[in-house]
């Protein structure tokens, strides 16, 4: 999904080389499998009541390709927002829309996983998984344990600082 309809190319990652492979840019690559491009707006899809948004950086887009969907059916949505450089943009978009937006950090690794693995793959990330769960303004809804956003400006950094915890290093 983007703001407008085209084509993207996806990069295809190497299996063997390990990694994470589904945590890298989607714009900007030359080479790799073209994937079309559509918009929200353009599907014909019944009411919506949650959009849950984690397309690597290309976020804000998703939600310009939706604004007719989204105006007509404010539904919850739960979007990815742990590209710093596009956090602000992302969160006036989101305003502009009518909504209003709560942190949702959460850690990768579970010390009680199924499998009671001891050993955390993630220590090396460096940050929780980012996201932002939104409102639209209209539902009157608050939400407990998580984080207000306090404007365009505001970080994820600032927001467990609020909470009284320290960010990863």
């Amino acid at each position: 999904l983007g703001d407008v309809p085209g084509e993207v190319r996806v990069p295809m990652p190497d299996l063997q080389a390990g990694g994470n492979f589904g945590n890298f840019q989607l714009e900007g690559h030359q080479q790799g499998e073209l994937v079309s491009v559509v918009t929200l707006d353009s599907l014909p899809l019944p009411k919506v009541r949650l959009l849950k948004i984690d397309v690597e950086g290309m976020e804000a887009k998703v939600l310009r390709g939706g604004r007719k969907l989204i105006a007509r059916d404010k539904p919850v949505i739960f979007v990815e927002n742990n590209t710093p450089e596009n956090s602000a943009g992302l969160i006036s978009l989101l305003a502009e829309l009518g909504y209003r937006c709560w942190w949702h950090l959460a850690e990768y690794y579970n010390p009680n996983n199924y499998y009671r693995n001891s050993t955390n793959i993630f220590s090396k990330v460096g940050r929780p998984e980012v996201n932002l769960l939104c409102l639209h303004g209209s539902a009157g809804l608050e939400v407990d344990g998580l984080v207000p956003v306090s404007g365009p400006g505001d970080t994820w950094q600032a927001a467990l600082a609020r909470q009284g915890k320290a960010a990863p290093r």
